[in-house]
């Protein structure tokens, strides 16, 4: 769950928080061994917190919320091809402002045209998201497992 769909959330908190300072995370290792549903809980230094699961054997929520002091944003299930966001603010006016964004494709559209937009550039890497953060990403990834004890075969040495 972790590796196959667990990195987008991961990488949404990435994005908008950096790399944590603190993980803590639970996961349901199944029969195989595989990380069948998971837990984690993120924590920043300047504050924040990202509480994420994915899960393979489970029906989870597949959409997101970020909260703040000001208000929250939620994007539509699933978020990650979300053509629908709601900001809703703190205070007087609680109306919550509902946002369209055409969807493009299926959802991975813009990380195809990145992709080539950064080959017809010559660019070996997206500012979008950066090796540095793509391996940032891959070692919160490590450390969640190094904390249930999954090792994959090809890492046995």
């Amino acid at each position: 769950a972790l590796l196959d769909v667990g990195v987008y959330p991961i990488a949404l908190a990435s994005m908008l928080f950096g790399e944590p300072s603190q993980i803590v995370s639970a996961a349901e290792l199944g029969e195989t061994g595989v990380d069948e549903q998971n837990g984690l809980l993120f924590s920043y230094p300047e504050g924040q917190i990202a509480v994420m699961s994915s899960a393979l054997r489970t029906t989870t929520p597949t959409e997101a919320t970020i909260m703040g002091t000001d208000g929250m944003i939620r994007i539509s299930s699933p978020w990650w091809r979300s053509q629908e966001f709601t900001l809703i603010r703190s205070g007087q006016d609680k109306t919550p402002e509902v946002f369209n964004v055409p969807m493009k494709g299926n959802g991975y559209s813009h990380e195809a045209d990145e992709v080539g937009r950064c080959m017809r550039a010559g660019e070996l890497e997206s500012s979008i998201m950066s090796l540095d953060e793509t391996r940032s990403i891959m070692q919160m990834m490590d450390s969640i497992r190094a904390q249930w004890g999954l090792v994959y075969p090809s890492e046995v040495v």
